[in-house]
């Protein structure tokens, strides 16, 4: 996916409130060194760049000489163009979490039970819908994180339809940031 771009002169935003934001904050006595920080963490501008399509020059977003808003310096990296051809990319994810939305009507009309109600580093959550179970773990942490499956979830039994890392399905920890979908 794409990055927010770093700006380091306020002349560089194209959104009003963000300057109107720095009037106001100046006379409070704010430096405008303070602000930028405040402003490239917290500006609307930041995620509104242009689209990186492809690693041609401006991100092959337009042939004009210059596009409506400075274009983010990793775009011969991270543009669309690399991520379909990356079979690990967020937007082949994406692509494979929408074909399971489709293919399994449990995950748009099933029942949802959440368990581990109170963790601080887990989101595990089960669908189910005529005869058939999904368990979804989560792990939204930086750490390893183990789980036990909800009694009556055998994961030995279970198929690991999607992952976000290459898994042993009966390994019951989650790496940094792992998602997992058991199907029963």
């Amino acid at each position: 996916g794409m990055l927010n771009i770093p700006i380091d002169k306020f002349e560089d935003y194209p959104d009003v409130s963000t300057h109107a934001c720095r009037a106001l904050f100046k006379k409070f006595g704010f430096k405008d060194e303070k602000l930028l920080k405040i402003a490239n963490h917290a500006a609307r501008d930041n995620a509104r760049t242009p689209v990186q399509w492809g690693p041609g020059k401006n991100a092959d977003f337009t042939t004009a000489e210059e596009p409506w808003f400075k274009i983010n310096p990793n775009y011969t990296e991270i543009n669309v163009e690399s991520a379909l051809n990356d079979p690990d990319s967020i937007l082949n994810y994406y692509k494979k979490m929408l074909e399971l939305r489709k293919k399994y009507p449990l995950f748009v009309y099933g029942d949802f039970k959440l368990y581990y109600k109170n963790h601080k580093k887990l989101f595990i959550y089960e669908r189910s819908y005529e005869g058939k179970k999904a368990l979804v773990c989560m792990n939204f942490s930086e750490t390893d994180t183990k789980f036990k499956a909800p009694a009556g979830f055998d994961v030995d039994k279970a198929d690991l339809i999607i992952a976000n890392y290459p898994s042993d399905k009966a390994d019951l920890t989650l790496k940094p940031y792992e998602a997992r979908i058991y199907l029963i």
